[in-house]
């Protein structure tokens, strides 16, 4: 079997998207779309991705909805939320989309010594942690030499591109023992997450998840956030309908689907 090949561009923004403008133009309706691999999308064409596909049935006929293509193959949920607060939020987005994983939750790992990750506290509530500002990379990027390698990258599509490769996080791993569940297992191991808190490791994961996204519409100027979870767990669809209406309730607006 052959692998699909594809020429991967960046846009003005670093971004793998069309060229956009960094302030919204008059009249134009913008989703910032976050997401891992599945948005980011490097193993189709540009235009076959979900991104483009969604904008033009969204933009027809008035073409005037375009959707910012934040996503970084290997994002986290917590790498997510840290994006979509430093990038998404300057892109003035009208509606935040989140496309995340929810076996991301339990894969995911309380290691941010390269990334940001949540992680439990004392008090049993999770919180994003920012571990890996204190390592000498970190330091040696905020240097002035560091300074001058991202002057390069915002000048250069190819250490963009490059600089996108190095930080996703290509050491997550799935949890392999979640494949070999069967479907009343899942099911039930969803539930007792979200209804019952248990594990209670996880369950604080998903709580600040869920809590940050409340407050990213807060910072953004009460914009919608729509969080779209990907292999959400539940043999039929009636069941898994069930699992939605019991995340809607740990929010305070966020629309989940």
């Amino acid at each position: 079997i052959t692998e699909n090949r594809v020429q991967i561009q960046t846009n003005n923004l670093g971004l793998r998207d069309k060229p956009l403008q960094a302030v919204k133009p008059t009249g134009q309706q913008r989703i910032a779309l976050m997401g891992d691999s599945f948005a980011e999308a490097l193993q189709v064409n540009l235009e076959d991705t979900y991104q483009a596909v969604a904008e033009q049935l969204l933009g027809v006929p008035t073409k005037n909805i375009e959707i910012a293509n934040l996503g970084l193959a290997g994002a986290t949920p917590a790498v997510q939320i840290v994006r979509a607060k430093s990038r998404g939020i300057r892109l003035q987005p009208d509606v935040f989309l989140f496309m995340t994983n929810f076996a991301d939750f339990a894969a995911t790992s309380e290691d941010d010594s390269r990334f940001p990750a949540y992680i439990v506290q004392a008090n049993g509530h999770a919180a994003l942690g920012y571990g890996f500002r204190e390592s000498r990379g970190f330091r040696l990027r905020m240097s002035a030499i560091g300074q001058a390698g991202y002057w390069l990258i915002d000048h250069s599509k190819i250490a963009t591109l490059i600089n996108n490769r190095k930080n996703q996080n290509d050491l997550r791993t799935a949890d392999a023992s979640a494949r070999s569940l069967t479907c009343e297992n899942q099911q039930d191991s969803a539930l007792s997450l979200i209804r019952d808190s248990l594990p209670t490791d996880i369950a604080a994961r998903l709580q600040a998840f869920l809590g940050d996204l409340d407050q990213l519409s807060h910072a953004a100027g009460e914009i919608p956030v729509i969080l779209s979870l990907n292999n959400l767990p539940g043999c039929t669809e009636n069941e898994r309908n069930n699992l939605l209406v019991l995340l809607e309730k740990k929010t305070k607006g966020t629309k989940i689907s």
